[in-house]
This record gives C-alpha cells, structure tokens and sequence, in this order.
C-alpha cells in the first residue's frame, strides 16, 4: 500500500548497515534521484521533520487508521533495536531526499537518499545483523544490500555509494540511482525545476517537488476511474515549502510552466488575480470547487486558445461554425460576452449517483438582464418555469459548454440554468439545481459556514485559480475513484480523515513561474451539519408524503412515494430510483409493510378507494392481489399480527362497514363486525393489555368503537369525540385497571379513555383548540398555535416557531427522542432534540410530512421529505 510503504521508508531512513568500505567520492544527494521522480521530498533534518509531524493533531487525527498503527510499531521496533540514543541515527542533522518514482506499469514505490559519513555506520552494524536477515548483490562495482525482518514484515535494499545512502523496498530504484549518479546528468539540468529548487525556503520543515506529467502517472493507479489526461498540460512543476502545526498546514511556493508548451496556467499569463465569491452560491454540501479568476475574460480565452493550439486539438474554429448555423449566433455572443471576472464548476457532495447531477458550471455575469438577452438564441422557450420565485431555464444546449470553455465541463451537459447574485448557474439535472436553490434561499451555503469563513481569512484574498475540498463531502467524490485500497481506508476511518476538514490550492499567475499556496485545515470537532445528500425528480407532483421503508436484504432504508398520476417509486438510499409502477389510484393512508411468507421477505401493502394491494420488493403483485372492494375505501388499511405469528389481517374500513381479509385476500370468516353509526375514516389500531386484544378504531361523528378480534363490541364507550385529526394512543398500565386511551379533543383537552369505557378529560397548560397530538415514548407531544408542548415525566419542552406550522411527528432513534415540526405553507422542516434545541442546519425546505430514519445504518439519521413540485429531498446531519 502507498501508506505502508512511505511509513516503512521513513523509519528505515532512520539507519544503514555498514558493511561497504567507505568510498572518498562524494555527491550532492539531489543527484542521485532519478529524473522520472513524480514527487520529491527535500528535508534538512530528518529527525526533526518527523518529529514536528508527530506532534501535530493531524498526525494523531490518523496514527489509529487500519495500517499507520502498524507502521508506528515498526519505528518503534527500529529505534528499539538499531538505537542506544537517537544521536545515533546516521541522519541525525543530515539532508535526505525522498522521491516517488512509478516502477512498472502498475505501481510506484520510493527511493531514499541522504549523505551519510562512514563513520557512523559502523556503530550499528552489530546490532542490525541480530535484527535482520542480510544479502548482498554486486552492481556496478558497488553492493547493494537486501535486508529482511520478516516478523516486522520489513523489507529493503540499500547500498552505500559515493558518500550516499541509498535506500527502497524496490531494488531496481537503488540501481537507477547508482546509475544516475554514474550519468552525472542529474534532475538539477531540467531547466524548471532547477529555477525551483533554487527558490525553495529550506528553513522550513520539508520542501515538497512535484512533476504534473509523471504524478498523474502515479494518480492514475490510485485512483483509476478518474480522468488525468489534463494534468500534465497544467503545468511543468511545484514546489513547496511545508510548515506544520496542529491546526493548519501551510505549503507555499512556485509552479513553473513553459511558455512554449501547451500549459492551462498560461492561459491566465496578463491577466490579474480576481477575489472570488463562490461560496455566496456554493450549498453547504459542496465537496469541491474549481473556481477561476480573470480579470478579462476575453483575453484568459484567447490565452486558452492559444493553449489548444499548441496542444494541436484546437477545433474552436469548428465549434463556432456549427453553433453558428443552429443558433444564428456565436459563441463568443451567447455564451461568453456576458462573463465578468469569475467562473468555475463545483461538485457537491455525491450518494454514488452519477456525477453530473451533482455538478454545477457556474458564470458570474456584469448584467444579469443582458445575458439573458444574449443566451435566449439558446433557450427552449416553452420550458422556463418558475420555482421559489426563480426562474429556470432550460437550454437547448448538448456538449457546447465543454466544447467552448474546456473538459472541466464535461460533466455539464444539456443543461438548465438560473441566474441568483448575479451568478448564471448551469446543470444537467433539474432537482439538483432546485435543491441548490432551497439551499440559497435557506441561507445554507459556504457564506454562512463559520468554519469556511475562517478558513478563508487565511488564504489570499485574490487568486487566478482555487481548488477548494471540504469533507467529508469530498471524501463521497474521492470514493468513486479510488482504487480497492483506497475505499478501505475511507470506509474504515471516515471520522478520522474527516478531521482535514478543508483544503484549498490557490495560484496567482505571473509568467512562467506563478504564487502557489495550498491549506489544509484541521479541526478535531467534527460538528453535526444538515446539508441534503440528494434530491430525486418524479414524473409530477406528489400524491403522498415519502416515506421510509425497510430493504429485506441490505436491512438499510429505502424511500416509497406515489405522485399524483399514481405511479409509485421506490428510491434507493442513494436516491436512484430503483422502480416505477402505476396503480388505479390514489394511495389511502401510510403504506405498511409485512412478511406474508415467513421467509423474512418483505411486502408493501397498501389501498386505494378501489383496491387492496400487496407488492412485493421488485413492484410485483403478490399472488391473490389486488383485491377489489365493492365499495370505496374510506380509511387507510390496518396490518395485524395477533400472536406475531405472521399469521396476518388486513382490516379496512369501506364506509360504515369494517372489513377483515387474510394474508390470502379473502375476507376473514368469524368477523362480525357488523355496521357504524357514521363512516369510519381512520385506520383500524390493534392494542394487546394484558392476555386480550383490543380494536379501536372511530368514525366521522366521533363514536368510538373498541373491539375484540372477531369484530364484536368488547368496551362500550357512551361519548362522541369530537373532530380531530389525532390518532388514539394507548398508555399501558400494569393491569387493564390502570390502562387507558389517550387522545385529545377539539378544545385542546387531553381525554383518558378506560377500559371500562368511561372517559375523563383534563385541561392542558398553554394549548389552545385543535391541537396536533402524538403519544411518543411516555411522552405528550402538542403543537398547537405554532407551540410545541412535550410533556414527560421528568422532562418538559415548550418552544415557538416563527412559521405558521401544520405538522407535528416524533421518532425515537438510537435511543433518542426527535421531534419533527413542518409547515407546509412556507415550506420549512425542524427537527428538534430531546433537549429542546433545533438541529443545527434546521429548518430546511419541505412542503409535505416527512420521514427519519437512518437510511444506510452509519448511526446518522436522515430525513426525507418533499416539495409540491414532486422533488424529494433527503437531508442528513453528519
């Protein structure tokens, strides 16, 4: 693994086996690397190096990932069994390079190079030969040394030539460097990187060299479903100086680029560094941003021409003739004219869907109104629709944006745009760019981060190009690139690697050699932050609020809905829609679900006015359904398992009549349940106290029926209750004595209801009429008058909401108590604590009743919830 390896490097790089005689001839270190390095390292003193690393809180933010413990325990050994003191170590106050070469075509490995006097190898010798297997090879007239521990699993090669060590775990990069040391033509003849290594600040703790060209060779292989065609034609080479403390890293230098290869930084060459204000439009789920600066557009475009030419791929000329003849403009005209000093594309963070839903293009423009006069020769004119109050546009527009301004838009195709704060923002996916707008318009973006603001004080205020990361959202865009390795590592550790919390490589262009700083940030509290995860676009509007549902295999949620031309979906946790099926009607209710086969294989059952359906996890009608209903349904239907015997009944109210089916569809024979004073209108509930069965359900004058299991009156309840939305809960006592029914009236008044059928009402503190009621976990939960009241035994919560609010649940996940308050008319959700407080990031936008859970079982919940223009909408708190 590359971890493995650099930590095993840097521990051997802690001592040599002298068994060479000592050679007069010295060489400068930097000579011996060879000239296909992708990244080199320089350090003057190797012990302090690594120790200023391991003080930091980002060492030990990753010291307990699977692996790093491991290569800590083989230093430890090393020092151990080497080492009386650390005086001892023959780098102690030496310069050492470490350079990453690739070796092969499938993997890359690491080459060590230090002065070394002779004199302090010797003093370890004995003790290395009790600690490791040794075997020489010649070559020329030198010998390399292959040493083994196999208990520590350490392997090495080294050899001691010219007055260098030379140490990898790969025996052909000892032999490239005893060679490129005999060539005397070191890496110091490149013309760039010798201006670089001229510059470096070797005060610092490390000085840090990469090759664009050679190091996408090396990325390729750790993450190979990316695309790195365009890194060698950014630039030659960077350097670095690194400064390390707990809670920031600071490299800063030069890049170099030839001005007279194909190089996109000289795209910029003329052009001055521009402040840049993506993050007033970038949601707060943004994992990264390539944000670019230029103070004339048309001139960085003809400095991106010139760089295709030079690349010998320039087919603008084509391109403009072609948008010409479709659109009757050019270009230049419709699609650039209009851009001020900023563009760029951010990915935001991704749930394994594809990549270009969650990719935005965005342009900032001098005149909102002018641009939409030059884009409307690509506009479809009958598409624009409003959303929130901001329009969308649909472009009739295919590949052109990658065509014009690069392969950075790819990604961006046939898209829609919207115009907010003076930023035309494009994507491919119309529920992707309603949720950014949700996210807008909630205040939900990387300007009101706290922790961005302060990161962002710390960068220079004025760049050419800014590569911005944030995790752990853009950890979910490095997953979908890594290789098997890689994954393991972010699915074993995402807490800890979460810590490097932002990034940010900022250049400011300045002829061939250009500023170039890079930040990381760490912070140690990682903070519950709401953000939504995806957004899926049904056919049409909704019919049903969304609802979370179980997946028999995975055991994770998934999301069901039906819209209002009554297709139902069934959405995965990534928010892929996995299957669409239309029914003959509108669903009744919550759709239940049951294992009607014992085999602990789920089923979805539910109704419509006309129908009774069970569906099994692919969408397909279970055998003996649907089944027809002489007359209209009028309630939700009712799944009872008497004896969790999976034995189960289906009981339905069709008007007055209450009607009982089999898991096989056929009306249950024995039922008497016989006729109800008014029609029933809500679900049927089935109570257990003590060894009997109670039915309860209520009809639309009030009367209350509460039944045995053959349907006949087991309590006679002589009162009416009044209307009301809220269902009858039951409190559990220790004997049917003390049970009871609880609800609430229209006056706001809670009502016991007993077992023996009498009914006592008592007034409640501050709620007003027509509450909203639920019985949740020994706990009465009321919103009434934009109030919530949770009243327990122990524990009482009171607070007001500023929105005009509608809907009340409550869930109890991993032991804890959320309360969830929707208002339908604005649009918002809360989600409130056991404590009382709102989650942080709450409200967000939804315009329907909605559903937690923890969808992929990580232990976060998320919610799911909807908007009337038949998007879903899933949020989580991390």
């Amino acid at each position: 693994m590359f971890g493995k390896k650099l930590f095993t490097l840097l521990s051997l790089s802690l001592f040599v086996i002298a068994c060479e005689p000592e050679q007069k001839e010295i060489s400068e270190a930097i000579n011996a690397v060879p000239v296909n390095a992708a990244v080199i390292v320089e350090t003057q003193d190797l012990q302090k190096t690594l120790s200023n690393i391991y003080k930091t809180n980002f060492w030990r933010a990753i010291d307990s990932i699977e692996g790093i413990s491991e290569f800590q325990s083989q230093i430890n050994f090393l020092n151990s069994s080497l080492f009386t003191d650390s005086s001892s170590s023959p780098l102690a106050n030496q310069q050492a390079f470490f350079s990453i070469h690739m070796s092969g075509a499938e993997r890359f490995d690491f080459l060590i190079s230090s002065p070394v006097d002779a004199d302090k190898l010797s003093a370890i010798e004995s003790k290395a030969k009790n600690n490791f297997t040794l075997s020489n090879r010649n070559y020329e007239s030198t010998v390399i040394v292959e040493a083994k521990n196999a208990a520590n699993n350490i392997n090495f090669s080294y050899t001691y030539y010219k007055g260098l060590l030379l140490l990898s775990p790969n025996t052909g990069l000892v032999q490239d460097a005893i060679r490129q040391l005999n060539a005397d033509i070191p890496i110091t003849t490149d013309e760039g990187f010798a201006k670089l290594y001229k510059t470096a600040n070797r005060k610092d703790d490390a000085n840090i060299y990469v090759n664009y060209e050679r190091f996408a060779d090396v990325l390729k292989k750790v993450a190979p479903s990316a695309q790195w065609s365009w890194l060698p034609n950014t630039a030659d080479w960077t350097e670095l100086d690194a400064q390390f403390s707990n809670e920031s890293l600071l490299f800063t230098g030069l890049t170099y680029a030839n001005d007279s290869l194909p190089r996109i930084v000289n795209s910029f060459i003329k052009n001055a560094p521009q402040k840049l204000n993506f993050q007033q439009i970038a949601p707060n789920n943004t994992a990264v941003v390539i944000a670019m600066g230029a103070e004339n557009f048309p001139q960085y475009y003809r400095g991106l021409s010139a760089y295709r030419k030079l690349l010998g791929n320039d087919k603008s000329e084509n391109h403009n003739t072609a948008f010409t003849e479709k659109y009757d403009t050019s270009t230049d005209e419709a699609l650039s004219s209009w851009i001020d000093n900023e563009f760029g594309v951010l990915l935001t963070e991704t749930a394994d869907k594809e990549l270009n839903a969650n990719s935005f293009a965005f342009f900032k423009t001098r005149d909102p109104q002018l641009t939409l006069e030059k884009i409307d020769a690509i506009l479809q004119k009958d598409a624009t629709e409003t959303y929130r109050d901001i329009s969308i546009y649909k472009t009739t527009l295919t590949h052109e944006l990658s065509s014009y301004f690069g392969r950075l838009y790819k990604d961006v195709s046939s898209p829609y745009f919207i115009i907010i704060n003076d930023y035309v923002i494009y994507n491919s996916d119309q529920a992707s760019i309603k949720g950014l707008i949700n996210d807008y318009l909630g205040e939900k973006t990387l300007s009101t981060n706290e922790l961005f603001n302060k990161f962002i004080e710390e960068t220079p205020s004025r760049s050419n190009i800014l590569v911005f990361a944030k995790n752990p959202e853009a950890l979910s865009i490095a997953n979908t690139f890594l290789n098997s390795d890689g994954k393991k590592i972010l699915k074993n550790s995402p807490e800890s690697l979460s810590k490097y919390k932002m990034w940010a490589l900022q250049m400011s262009i300045d002829k061939e050699l250009s500023y170039t700083n890079l930040y990381v940030q760490y912070n140690t509290e990682v903070k519950a932050e709401t953000k939504q995860v995806w957004a899926a676009q049904l056919d049409t509007t909704l019919n049903t609020a969304p609802q979370l549902v179980t997946n028999h295999y995975t055991k994770k949620k998934e999301v069901i809905v039906q819209d209002d031309a009554n297709t139902i979906y069934l959405i995965a946790p990534d928010g892929n829609i996995l299957w669409k099926k239309k029914i003959d009607g509108a669903i009744i209710g919550k759709i239940k679900q049951a294992d009607l086969y014992k085999n602990n294989k789920l089923q979805y059952v539910f109704n419509t006015a006309k129908k009774l359906y069970v569906l099994d996890r692919n969408g397909n009608d279970v055998e003996n359904f649907p089944v027809d209903f002489k007359n209209d349904a009028t309630s939700p239907v009712a799944v009872f398992d008497y004896d969790n015997t999976r034995n189960y009944r289906f009981v339905i109210a069709c008007g007055k009549k209450l009607l009982n089916y089999s898991k096989e569809g056929k009306e249950v024979k024995g039922w008497e349940f016989k006729k109800a004073k008014a029609t029933i209108d809500k679900p049927a509930r089935h109570f257990v106290v003590g060894s009997k069965d109670f039915i309860l359900t209520t009809d639309s004058e009030g009367h209350i029926y509460i039944l045995n299991r053959r349907g006949e009156e087991r309590i006679e309840v002589d009162y009416k209750l009044s209307s009301t939305k809220n269902d009858i809960y039951l409190v559990k006592g220790t004997t049917i004595g003390n049970s009871r029914f609880v609800t609430t009236n229209k006056h706001g008044e809670m009502l016991s209801i007993f077992l023996d059928g009498k009914v006592d009402s008592t007034t409640i503190d501050d709620v007003a009429n027509n509450p909203l009621f639920i019985y949740h976990n020994n706990r009465n939960v009321l919103l009434s008058d934009n109030k919530l009241s949770v009243l327990g035994e122990t524990d009482v919560i009171r607070m007001k909401f500023d929105s005009k609010t509608d809907i009340l649940k409550a869930f109890l996940l991993n032991n804890e108590n959320y309360y969830g308050i929707g208002s339908t008319s604005e649009g918002k959700v809360y989600l409130v604590n056991n404590s009382g407080d709102i989650l942080e990031g709450f409200p967000v936008f939804g315009n329907t009743a909605f559903d937690l859970g923890d969808i992929d079982n990580n232990g976060t919940p998320e919610l799911v919830t909807a908007g009337k223009e038949g998007i879903i909408y899933c949020y989580t708190t991390e």
